[in-house]
């Protein structure tokens, strides 16, 4: 998983910012963010991603192009765009956020303890963003995105390895979350597109949260 920093130790307001592989000016993309945080503890704040070309590293930047996250039933992570509703009157209006992209974001470090941190039970890498998603619009938080914000990103390749195969982890995670986090009658249609996971059995495809957001 990606890197999670401490940041503004010195100010009353204790953040942590996930970060994948990024440049540019942290204070200038940070500030927008806090703000946001600071008027509710329980916001998890997402900047607005551009792209660095890792060659050349030539910064992209598309003035007033922006994104939201969605996912489907085979917990597909994709971008799409914001519907009329949701875009206020102009364009430095916040919007409201379904998913978060997993290595972009802010978040107030003590609300991020209290609904566990990362969940310790996955592995490796994949659909971490789609559980953490979930589990702060259950446990009392909401994802934005801030216009204001933004962040240069350098896409690479997979890092990581996989024990056993990539697709074998991803299902194994994709029923770790939907277990802990979907009611029966939506995870029936993640299990439609996963029959194999039908096959994984074990105690940690059970929830074991234990924190004050959750009772």
């Amino acid at each position: 998983m990606d890197t999670c920093i401490n940041i503004a130790h010195g100010c009353s307001l204790k953040v942590y910012l996930c970060k994948g592989t990024y440049k540019g000016n942290c204070l200038d993309r940070l500030q927008p963010l806090l703000a946001e945080i600071k008027k509710d503890r329980k916001t998890v704040a997402m900047g607005v991603l551009d792209y660095i070309h890792q060659d050349s590293m030539e910064y992209i930047y598309r003035e007033g192009h922006m994104i939201k996250y969605g996912f489907d039933w085979n917990l597909k992570f994709f971008e799409t765009i914001f519907r009329k509703d949701e875009i206020g009157r102009t364009p430095e209006e916040i919007r409201p956020g379904t998913v978060m992209v997993g290595a972009a974001y802010a978040i107030d470090s003590s609300y991020f303890r209290e609904i566990g941190a990362y969940d310790e039970a996955m592995k490796v890498w994949g659909g971490e963003n789609l559980e953490m998603s979930w589990r702060i619009t259950l446990c009392g938080g909401h994802l934005i995105h801030v216009p204001c914000s933004h962040i240069g990103h350098i896409a690479r390749f997979q890092p990581y390895s996989f024990p056993g195969g990539r697709n074998e982890i991803l299902v194994y995670n994709y029923k770790r979350a939907i277990e802990v986090w979907m009611e029966p009658e939506y995870k029936i249609f993640v299990y439609d597109h996963f029959p194999e996971m039908k096959q994984l059995k074990g105690s940690h495809f059970r929830a074991n949260y234990t924190t004050p957001a959750l009772g």
